[in-house]
């Protein structure tokens, strides 16, 4: 992951089952595979299992839950998604077994029904509702809205969706008695809710503003408060893993980008020569092959065939000009004897056929599909 000589250049914080973690230093361009590998490494050495494949690396938002968490490809990197995210505090790198996920979903219905079970009143009713209803809605009632006088409580309608917290305003002193229609504030910016001075009160703190409410009875009011403090948490936490997914597809069409612009330079004579040296090398490898294919052709008599190696250019001559990338067209018009006829021979040879057939075969393209994606 880091070389001898090499200086991290961040440090992310990877948890494992029981809340301990370890330090991480990284290179930007580190990824999360080879992070999953250095921890079972050091896993292995205290006893832990250890298996790689066996586990993955997510990110967690505060809570739990499926759809609070979001596992990284092998590819993700990790010290680039949290530095775009907001830093460290934004959420947290969990190293988990798969087998043990599997396990923690089978047990997540019995927990599930354990946790309506602990909301529920003394009558049975339900306290808080864990999900919206068909119009979308957690939960609606009548509350009473402090004025901005500081005096007046204004008897509303209260409707709390999935982003918003929904009031009912006043009517206007042209509205004739009508309503005054309804306002809205958004749950992403709501910074904190509280308790109020009464036990029937409490206070929303969103964008420099406070918000009073008051309840029938101090356990309506303890209803809302909750509620509304459970549901502006599960939307900040959503913001953030979208902010994290959409950085990850950016880095995977960023990725995916460079991958298309290193195959198709691969397609190329002078790309490979110019390439990674496992493309180079394939090419030379591929070039004395398929002389040796057309020599035993010619000793056991066959021709005509398919592979064909022209007089006068030797495969040692074509060897050494690749290897020593001097392998290049005539400058034609410059009226200079920039190659000789040997190396024209050898240059039209070599980006010809030659090459033509390098790119037909299909093992080849199996690997230049690897390398330019980074993993032969």
């Amino acid at each position: 992951m880091l070389g001898e000589d090499e200086k991290p250049e961040g440090t992310i914080r990877v948890y494992y089952a029981d809340n301990t973690y370890k330090t991480v230093p990284l290179r930007l361009e580190s990824t999360a595979g080879e992070v999953v590998e250095w921890l079972c490494q050091r896993r292995a050495a205290c006893g832990a299992p250890s298996d790689v494949a066996g586990h993955e690396l997510l990110i967690v938002t505060l809570g739990s839950g499926a759809l609070r968490e979001r596992q990284l490809s092998r590819d993700d990197r990790p010290l680039q998604i949290q530095q775009a995210s907001g830093g460290a505090s934004a959420f947290k790198f969990v190293l988990r077994e798969v087998r043990a996920r599997r396990a923690a979903a089978d047990a997540g219905a019995d927990a599930d029904a354990g946790e309506r079970e602990a909301m529920l009143d003394g009558d049975g009713s339900t306290m808080v509702p864990l999900v919206s209803d068909a119009s979308g809605h957690l939960k609606t009632g009548t509350l009473e809205r402090l004025l901005p006088d500081g005096k007046t409580w204004h008897a509303c309608s209260i409707v709390l969706d999935e982003d918003s917290l929904w009031y009912s305003l006043p009517p206007g002193p042209e509205g004739g008695g009508v309503g005054g229609g309804m306002a809205s504030i958004s749950l992403r910016g709501c910074d904190r809710a509280r308790e109020g001075d009464e036990k029937r009160e409490f206070r929303l703190f969103a964008g420099g503003r406070v918000m009073s409410f008051r309840a029938k009875t101090p356990a309506d009011q303890k209803t809302w408060l909750l509620l509304i403090a459970r549901q502006a948490a599960l939307v900040k936490e959503r913001d953030m893993l979208f902010q994290a997914d959409h950085f990850i597809a950016n880095m995977e069409a960023q990725s995916s980008a460079q991958q298309s612009a290193a195959l198709e330079a691969l397609r190329t004579l002078p790309g490979v020569l110019a390439g990674p040296k496992q493309a180079r090398q394939l090419f030379l490898d591929f070039v004395r092959s398929e002389h040796s294919a057309c020599a035993a052709e010619s000793r056991g008599g066959a021709g005509g065939g398919e592979r064909f190696w022209p007089e006068g250019v030797p495969v040692d001559e074509v060897i050494a000009h690749l290897e020593q990338g001097s392998v290049r067209a005539p400058d034609e018009g410059s009226g200079n004897d920039v190659t000789s006829t040997a190396s024209a021979a050898v240059w039209s040879f070599a980006e010809g056929p030659l090459f033509s057939r390098f790119l037909e075969h299909p093992t080849v393209q199996c690997r230049l599909c690897r390398i330019a994606a980074g993993v032969a």
